[in-house]
């Protein structure tokens, strides 16, 4: 189901970018702007969504398009639903390649997608998300499984 995708702008510059532009942050507003690009990231999926809530099988068929074809995020995401569980595997993330960079330099990684896609889902299944956790099992850059709870 999942097709790779060749990102638009080289990985190294990409890594390079992302790290350098986190390190210009205020440490104090770290988390404040890391949610609120995610929001921004997200912003397009959520703006195609109508007034009822998707089913899983709809949340995953565009979710997993949106990131991987349309914004471009990784190479490859499934999602997965279970109850009021959701698992999104993802691999080839382009901006995590910036976050080994942040962290040889002593700093945590910065991933908006995680709390963008928090609120994308909220909004998709309109009965609320909540980031449960972030797992690498893997261990290989780029690589990981954000977990989230919904329903209200």
């Amino acid at each position: 189901m999942a097709t790779e995708k060749t990102p638009a702008v080289a990985r190294d510059l990409l890594a390079r970018y992302h790290a350098d532009l986190v390190c210009a942050l205020p440490e104090e507003e770290m988390e404040k702007v890391r949610i609120r690009l995610g929001g921004n990231l997200l912003q397009p999926f959520i703006d195609g969504l109508g007034d009822t809530p998707l089913t899983a099988p709809e949340v995953k068929a565009r979710l997993e398009t949106y990131l991987r074809d349309e914004l471009q995020m990784a190479d490859y995401v499934n999602l997965t639903a279970e109850g009021n569980e959701v698992a999104i595997e993802i691999k080839g993330c382009h901006l995590c390649h910036g976050n080994d960079l942040l962290r040889a330099r002593g700093r945590q990684g910065f991933c908006p997608f995680a709390p963008g896609i928090n609120r994308a889902l909220g909004r998709a299944l309109q009965g609320g998300s909540r980031l449960e956790g972030v797992t690498k099992p893997s261990g290989v850059t780029g690589e990981c499984v954000l977990r989230y709870s919904t329903g209200a």
